[in-house]
């Protein structure tokens, strides 16, 4: 995923994203948890003016569909996870 982050690099401002991904094909064990796509959004922000600082702040959410290692029984999980960066130009 390519983000427009020329225009805040120097000034002040925010860039907003959302992605979607399809990950059906990850394997994790023997099986393949991720039937749904996963949604990425949140926004980068510059964070430090003309220093060329900016935060990435967002998350990562799906549906995991498993098989519980117990009873052998399907079951759905949301599932998410925090996403948060710095980026710099050097």
């Amino acid at each position: 995923m390519l983000l427009p982050l020329n225009k805040i690099i120097e000034a002040p401002g925010t860039v907003s994203f959302e992605e979607t991904l399809d990950l059906r094909d990850m394997v994790i064990g023997a099986q393949q948890p991720v039937t749904e796509p996963v949604v990425a959004a949140g926004e980068v922000r510059n964070v430090a003016g003309s220093e060329g600082v900016l935060e990435l702040r967002g998350e990562a959410h799906t549906t995991l569909h498993c098989v519980c290692d117990r009873c052998a029984r399907p079951f759905t999980r949301f599932y998410s996870v925090p996403l948060q960066a710095v980026l710099t130009t050097e």
